[in-house]
């Protein structure tokens, strides 16, 4: 640790990446690719925790772990539908700020790409239940609507 270390770099479009960095932060830009990398690396992320919880018997690493795996996992879910409408259904600057302006609640992102998501379950013959997924998205709503039970121990009415 030194007052010369950089903990935040944010990355220019023509900036040459440097694999020797622990992150990079901005080169994906603001479209669908950006949410789609974004949700990745928060699945990505959940599914570490859920490894450490596996291999421990520790309540204590498990409660922390468990409350930030599932934060992940919802988070995962939110950016994931943003980048299905963003990319599949989305037509104008305007339709793209609507959509975002929605914020954290997935039912609503889920209703507006559910016709989306239908449609190519049915072009590929998918087996997927949408009915199951839908399901998923309402029990993370009812726990957790807008994103904010799993990040703080209160509300933001200081509650």
């Amino acid at each position: 640790m030194s007052t010369d270390d950089i903990i935040f770099k944010e990355i220019e479009n023509a900036a040459v990446l440097n694999p020797n960095d622990f992150c990079h932060f901005g080169w994906e830009g603001t479209g669908p690719f950006a949410f789609y990398r974004y949700a990745c690396a928060y699945y990505d992320s959940a599914c570490a925790l859920f490894d450490d919880i596996k291999a421990t018997d520790s309540n204590d690493l498990i409660d922390g772990y468990g409350m930030t795996m599932c934060f992940a996992y919802r988070h995962f879910v939110e950016l994931y539908l943003k980048h299905i409408y963003i990319k599949f259904v989305c037509t104008s600057e305007d339709d793209y700020k609507r959509f975002l302006c929605k914020g954290h609640n997935v039912v609503e992102l889920w209703n507006e790409s559910k016709p989306t998501l239908k449609a190519f379950k049915d072009r590929v013959g998918s087996a997927v239940s949408l009915g199951a997924v839908e399901h998923y998205i309402k029990e993370i709503s009812q726990f957790d609507i807008n994103s904010m039970s799993m990040r703080y121990p209160i509300n933001k009415n200081l509650e």
